[in-house]
């Protein structure tokens, strides 16, 4: 006869396993796939998930990074999501959904992430940027089967496809009539953002997708929304306080040709001429101390209209700088970074030049705020309040040391909160109780 374990010693038997799952979970080397739509030449989220993966590698774990697009040297760990054979094909399919406003709504690379997950013995797959690229509905069925993890680094992943609603409140309730349909990515005749952001609220309802977020600000946006049932856990991106490092300011300038006893402001986004990267309002903030006879480094594509609105002053145009050590060295140079995004979620600049030692002025827009102390790493005023910021930048060039205090301040914070040591830690914590609960 068999006797059955009282009920104690059965709940007993059953925590002890689990404990004991915990335990190897925390220990043993994960195996990770990392999907973006990039490499690092993408964007700031294609280099969150470039870095993720290779800290991933460098800690001892493995991570294969999985993207679409790929314009940066071969390495070991990258993958090709589609491959030369049917990469064309793939994308005409995607252009042609976005065509009639259904982008990524077919999911193409489904068969090719599943198969690849299976041979491949991933632990979990961790989903970044994927407008462009990745259906909604691959992540819900990859979820299904794998502990899946979608960072959401702007806000398509909850509205009906646009990265940043600006002052349209309609992804409150339901998308439609969207005031950004024909500009990317909704270059579409036909509006149909409320069906696709009811796909993305299918996505979240009924996979098992853990929402990761960089930002205090994205996490709420996110859950008033509606689309995501539960508050995404916030991990915020990391930097290279290694790479990204004060330095001789004046023996920088004097490399730059620039006097050293001039003081020296930083301009700088992927494409400087983006009306949501506020360049009007800097130029015109930097119109209104002119006298003081900033030097201006712009780094980014800046085309012609650009050029001409800074006529006068004296300016450095860096362009598109792929080199980290070349940025480190413009950005450790600059006395001030001049960042007035109108919406943003945790830009990499302000964390890069933060740990340059270099102070952010600007707009306390998003996430930003989350990062910038005001008055004791850097100054803020409200989104479009020019008169504030020109103020800001006087009280800040008046001299007296206060721009080098707050740059000190900035790289404290940066290295303590912000290092990717610490970003690093926070995934793999996050990793482990996810797969532990699962």
């Amino acid at each position: 006869m068999v006797r059955r374990p009282k009920n104690g010693n059965r709940k007993d038997a059953m925590n002890a396993r689990k404990e004991k799952h915990r335990e190897n979970s925390s220990e043993r080397r994960l195996k990770v796939a990392i999907v973006s739509k990039a490499d690092r030449s993408g964007g700031g989220a294609s280099r969150v998930a470039a870095d993720l993966a290779d800290l991933l590698n460098e800690a001892g774990h493995t991570a294969h990074h999985w993207l679409l697009h790929r314009r940066g040297r071969a390495e070991a760990h990258v993958r090709d999501l589609y491959g030369e054979r049917f990469s064309k094909a793939f994308r005409l399919v995607n252009a042609l959904s976005r065509s009639v406003g259904t982008a990524e709504l077919f999911p193409v690379e489904l068969s090719v992430l599943g198969r690849r997950a299976r041979r491949e013995g991933y632990d979990l797959v961790h989903f970044h940027d994927l407008t462009s690229a990745v259906s909604p509905l691959t992540v819900l069925a990859l979820s299904k089967r794998w502990p899946t993890f979608w960072t959401f680094h702007d806000c398509s992943p909850f509205t009906g496809g646009c990265l940043y609603p600006m002052d349209c409140t309609r992804y409150l309730t339901r998308c439609g009539a969207c005031p950004q349909r024909g500009d990317w990515p909704l270059q579409s005749r036909f509006d149909r953002t409320g069906f696709m952001q009811d796909v993305r609220r299918v996505t979240h309802r009924f996979g098992s997708v853990h929402a990761l977020r960089p930002s205090n600000w994205m996490a709420d946006r996110a859950m008033e929304s509606g689309v995501v049932p539960r508050r995404p856990e916030v991990i915020p991106n990391g930097v290279d306080t290694k790479r990204f490092r004060p330095r001789n300011r004046a023996e920088l300038k004097r490399m730059l040709e620039i006097d050293p006893e001039r003081t020296v402001l930083l301009l700088a986004a992927g494409d400087v001429e983006d009306a949501r990267k506020g360049t009007r309002q800097a130029i015109e903030a930097l119109n209104a101390i002119r006298e003081k006879r900033p030097h201006l480094i712009v780094v980014g594509h800046a085309g012609n209209a650009l050029c001409e609105a800074l006529r006068g002053f004296d300016v450095l145009f860096a362009g598109w700088v792929s080199s980290d050590e070349f940025k480190s060295r413009l950005f450790a140079a600059s006395d001030a970074y001049l960042f007035c995004s109108l919406a943003d979620n945790l830009p990499l600049t302000v964390l890069e030049t933060m740990a340059s030692a270099t102070p952010t002025l600007g707009f306390a827009t998003g996430g930003i705020p989350e990062m910038i102390e005001h008055e004791r790493t850097g100054y803020l005023v409200r989104p479009g309040d020019i008169s504030g910021l020109v103020s800001g930048l006087e009280k800040a060039l008046q001299g007296g040391g206060r721009l080098a205090k707050w740059g000190e301040a900035a790289r404290t914070r940066a290295v303590e909160h912000f290092s990717n040591e610490l970003s690093l830690e926070n995934h793999l914590r996050y990793y482990r109780k996810i797969i532990g609960e699962r």
